[in-house]
């Protein structure tokens, strides 16, 4: 009869022991995922910042026209944002045709950048 005892009361304190594992595992889950997230988060601040210091050093700093290769490094790094909406504003902006059209653009991509670093 002891030896019932006992085994039931080992079950029961394995059974316990199971229930606060599973939560402090649910609980680790939780934060991996949160880190993941806001990981994935600062990846895509560093490459809108790097775009961003490229973009005023190649095109509004540049003191002659922008070089088909600088256009076509930039046109990727773009894409490689994955924004669509950044995407269709620099678009626009490469678009543009003339220099008031190619202002407010600039303006309007730049406002999106610091929009997404928020």
């Amino acid at each position: 009869m002891q030896h019932v005892k006992l085994y039931q009361v080992v079950v029961i304190v394995l059974v316990v022991v199971v229930l606060v594992l599973g939560m402090k595992l649910k609980q680790a889950n939780t934060t991996i995922t949160t880190y993941q997230n806001s990981q994935t988060i600062t990846d895509q601040h560093v490459k809108i910042i790097a775009f961003g210091g490229q973009f005023v050093d190649k095109v509004l700093q540049a003191d002659s026209e922008v070089s088909v290769e600088d256009r076509l490094q930039l046109e990727n790094d773009v894409r490689d944002l994955s924004d669509d909406e950044i995407l269709l504003s620099w678009q626009r902006f490469s678009n543009s045709t003339d220099q008031t059209e190619a202002q407010q653009e600039v303006k309007n991509l730049l406002s999106l950048f610091f929009q997404r670093l928020q």
